[in-house]
Parts: structure tokens; sequence; C-alpha cells
């Protein structure tokens, strides 16, 4: 790498100060590693550009460093309750927030207060504490004016989406029900 120096002012204390500044930083600039293979630091591993973090989180005490990302995607597998429709979901995990993300999700299946995705969430990535969030839902081919519930259960790490917020009134299921919108949340573990 050459540096160039910037062109010359009619301000002769400012043009000193742009080479000093220059050749401060020019070591810098020029001595920068660069990596065209594989760099193992100690947890975490470089290759083709990506960063690798190990399986099991190191966890750190500074809050301003990364210390574990992690992806999981949910299995087709069926919903049980109100709709029956097979799903397949994302949960990320970076640092110490999770963020899942639910598709569009709707079919008809049988007369119930809820719907319950056909796979849990991992343990590392359930929050430790029962977590509800509104969603809006759509229930006999009709978007519902009323939100429903995303309701994440800590100790299994099942999602049940509710009809209303009472938790006590049954999708019609006479024709699509379920999630109107592909839906994202997220919280701290």
């Amino acid at each position: 790498m050459k540096l160039y120096f910037p062109p010359k002012t009619d301000i002769p204390f400012l043009d000193v100060w742009l080479e000093r500044l220059v050749k401060e930083l020019e070591p810098y600039l020029i001595n920068s590693p660069t990596f065209t293979g594989q760099a193992t630091i100690p947890t975490i591993d470089l290759t083709g550009g990506q960063i690798a973090f190990p399986a099991t989180a190191v966890p750190s005490a500074d809050p301003n460093t990364l210390d574990d990302y992690q992806e999981y995607v949910a299995p087709n597998t069926a919903c049980t309750g109100a709709v029956t429709t097979a799903v397949i979901w994302k949960a990320v995990k970076i640092g110490s927030q999770v963020t899942l993300t639910l598709p569009s999700t709707m079919g008809a299946g049988a007369v119930f207060t809820n719907f319950v995705y056909g796979v849990a969430l991992p343990a590392e990535f359930r929050p430790a504490v029962n977590m509800s969030f509104t969603v809006s839902l759509q229930d006999n081919g009709a978007q519902l004016t009323a939100c429903g519930i995303i309701y994440i259960t800590a100790s299994t790490g099942n999602i049940t989406i509710y009809k209303e917020m009472t938790y006590s009134v049954n999708f019609t299921v006479t024709a699509q029900c379920g999630l109107f919108y592909a839906t994202a949340v997220s919280w701290m573990v």
C-alpha cells in the first residue's frame, strides 16, 4: 500500500500537521494483518471470510464482546391443535439476544383455542421466563381485528399461538386460519 500526502494548503501549520498524521498512521495501514487461508485465534476461527464460533459459548464478562452466535432451523414438522400444517421456522442467537422468525402459517384443522408448532425451541434459545407477544392472525379466511398471542413456554420451549388474548376463544377452522404474516419476535436469554 502506498500512502499519498494530501495536497498542500494555504495554511502552513495544517500542512505540517497532515504530514505528521500520515507518517503516524503509516505503520498501522501498511502492517495490518491479511489472512489468505485459515487463521485460528483461541476461540474464533476465521476461514473463508467467515467467523465460526465454537459449538459451546465462551462467555465474556465484557458487555462489548460478541461471545456467541447460533442458528437453528426447525425441521418441517406439523403443528398440533387448530392448525396441522407442517412448518419450518428459524431462531438466531447473537450474544444473549434470540430472534424467532415464524412464517405465515395457515391451514385447516380442528376447533381449538390454539395451535402449537411441532418442534420446540432448543434449550439454549429459550427465554428464562414464559413470554407472550401479540400477532396478527386470520380465521375462517379473514384477517382478525383483535390481536392473537404467540406464547413461549420457558421450561419446554413450546411455541403456541392463541386466537385471542383471553386464551379461551376457539379458531373457527372452516377455512384458512393461522398467522396472517411472517412474524419475528426477540428476547434476551
